[in-house]
């Protein structure tokens, strides 16, 4: 595969609004982020937890985990699960295994991190 060269700012596309909370969440131990309904909430904590490990993957940090998890199955599956089916290919694989359940794996140029997002549905 050719290397692909995008400045993840394009990619991601945040709102000035997630821009701050992206800021904050680099330079607090904590951040909150809340809002009505539809506000992007969801897209910007995809998002930031994918930049955060590409940007772990840059800081040499390899095979980093985080998880992003949702009250329910079904909220997961709604807010979450067909969004990482759509993520480009050349970014990572978005796959259901044994050992990791349901977890969107970086590609290894970008440091093969891995983002659980629940156990498999047939673990239910």
């Amino acid at each position: 595969m050719a290397d692909v060269k995008v400045n993840l700012s394009d990619l991601v596309n945040w709102t000035p609004r997630q821009q701050v909370a992206w800021m904050s969440m680099l330079e607090n131990k904590f951040t909150l982020y809340g809002g009505a309904r539809f506000g992007g909430k969801s897209y910007w904590l995809r998002w930031a937890l994918i930049s955060w490990l590409i940007l772990q993957g840059m800081r040499g940090h390899k095979h980093v985990q985080v998880g992003l998890f949702c009250k329910t199955y079904a909220e997961l599956e709604d807010r979450h699960i067909p969004k990482f089916t759509q993520m480009p290919e050349w970014l990572g694989t978005f796959s259901d295994s044994q050992v990791y359940g349901l977890s969107f794996r970086l590609s290894e140029q970008y440091g093969g991190c891995l983002l659980y997002t629940s156990p498999s549905p047939r673990d239910s």
